[in-house]
């Protein structure tokens, strides 16, 4: 309740609808780049319990964006912690959420060999 750098205020209904809005486009804007992002690595790191991004709309993106991307190794990788919030730095396990970031960079500078 005391963290100032938390806002407790919710927001304004204009700035709700940009939100919205731009989720929106964006499912349009990253089918006419699938050129981008077929060659793109992304990982989306999500709470399960996050308030301020729907967890919804995150699976999604990563939805839109996994069809863009032929090669397996390319394709965004989704994470959802079970239980955190917004600041999954600031959550119970910040270790774990940064072996995994450290993992998926390591995925790609020592890809694996098949």
């Amino acid at each position: 309740k005391d963290d100032r750098l938390c806002n407790r205020q919710g927001y304004r209904a204009r700035c709700f609808c940009e939100v919205l809005g731009a989720q929106e486009r964006l499912h349009e804007i990253m089918r006419d780049r699938e050129d981008l992002l077929a060659d793109t690595p992304a990982l989306f790191l999500h709470g399960s319990q996050d308030r301020l991004y729907s967890l919804n709309a995150v699976e999604a993106v990563h939805e839109v964006w996994s069809e863009c991307c032929s090669e397996k190794r390319r394709r965004p990788k989704l994470i959802v912690y079970e239980d955190a919030y917004h600041q999954l730095l600031n959550e119970p396990n910040p270790d774990q959420v940064v072996r995994d970031i450290l993992s998926w960079i390591a995925s790609f500078v020592y890809p694996q060999t098949s």
